[in-house]
């Protein structure tokens, strides 16, 4: 047979199935250091290969029969051998019931032409399951108003900021529906950020978030500090530190979006954006060092991390 004709027929397709075959032993790995898991690489491998192989023969035969029944076949099996064990210490394995199918979602993914958002989703399934003690004790520290507060963050993230008019009204079309909400997402999303890496990564290192601030708005950093130090005078420090840093983060950034967009006028601003930083960045050091004296810092009362209230105004 020739080989030309093999690699360009017969193996065209194995490329997906190699690809299928990682995404298998990726996930397989993390459950197999699992002692409560009764699926590990070898099951993970397999699964991801038929769900390969299940798209293939359904797009070859035009029906989804083989692909549904695959995965019909292989929830049942993997359901029936956890109820196989009488134990009801055991855990019962729910999760690894979840993995095994996502993996041969994803399998058949991978022959549909979307092997890289396949692998991307294999790398975050295998964080979530490699992360079960972390994430359970994030569970455990939210309190009830910090998943309202979550929600809340959501709703007018991904429900009233989509469905908002992104065009121009009123006089001079200075009134965008869009842009004003966008800005209100902005405040309330650095508020949250900051209040959950004051609960989770402590005060002192929570300063490193005026660098995203920085990234995102200044403004709306600075805002969201400033509100916070009002509240306690012994936060005022890392209030100082973290605007700061936002600040400083908005010169580099003007400087590169200078580089990129006109490298001419770049010669003309770097005087004045290195004087600035250089300044900054020694009032940023002599604040660090006053942050780093304070062996305990008090947490401000906040009563909604999302600060909405605050953000509507602004």
């Amino acid at each position: 047979m020739n080989t030309e004709f093999m690699l360009d027929g017969e193996l065209a397709a194995l490329p997906h199935f190699v690809t299928s075959l990682s995404i298998g032993l990726l996930i397989g790995l993390e459950r197999e250091r699992n002692p409560g898991s009764r699926a590990g690489l070898r099951t993970f491998a397999l699964v991801a290969l038929l769900g390969t192989l299940a798209a293939m023969l359904s797009e070859k035969a035009n029906t989804k029969g083989f692909l549904l029944g695959g995965l019909l076949i292989v929830g049942l099996m993997t359901i029936a051998a956890y109820f196989r064990t009488k134990d009801d210490s055991v855990d019962p394995g729910t999760t690894t019931v979840a993995a095994i199918l996502v993996c041969y979602g994803l399998g058949a993914l991978v022959w549909y032409g979307n092997g890289t958002l396949a692998v991307m989703l294999a790398i975050i399934t295998t964080v979530l399951l490699y992360f079960k003690t972390e994430l359970h004790g994030i569970t455990q520290k939210l309190s009830q108003r910090d998943l309202i507060s979550v929600l809340q963050f959501a709703v007018l993230t991904f429900i009233i900021l989509p469905i908002l008019s992104d065009k121009n009204y009123g006089p001079y079309e200075a009134i965008n529906p869009y842009q004003i909400w966008l800005m209100v997402v902005l405040i309330s999303g650095v508020s949250l950020a900051g209040y959950v890496a004051l609960q989770f990564i402590g005060p002192h290192r929570s300063a490193v978030l005026g660098l995203f601030g920085g990234l995102v708005s200044s403004t709306a950093t600075t805002l969201v500090y400033a509100r916070r130090s009002a509240e306690s005078q012994n936060f005022i420090p890392l209030a100082v530190v973290v605007i700061l840093i936002a600040n400083l983060t908005v010169l580099i950034r003007l400087a590169i979006i200078s580089a990129v967009a006109s490298p001419s006028l770049l010669p003309q601003l770097l005087p004045i954006l290195g004087s600035g930083f250089l300044l900054g960045s020694c009032v940023t050091a002599y604040w660090w060092y006053q942050l780093n004296q304070q062996h305990e810092l008090p947490m401000p009362e906040t009563k909604n991390p999302t600060e909405i209230r605050t953000a509507t105004a602004f």
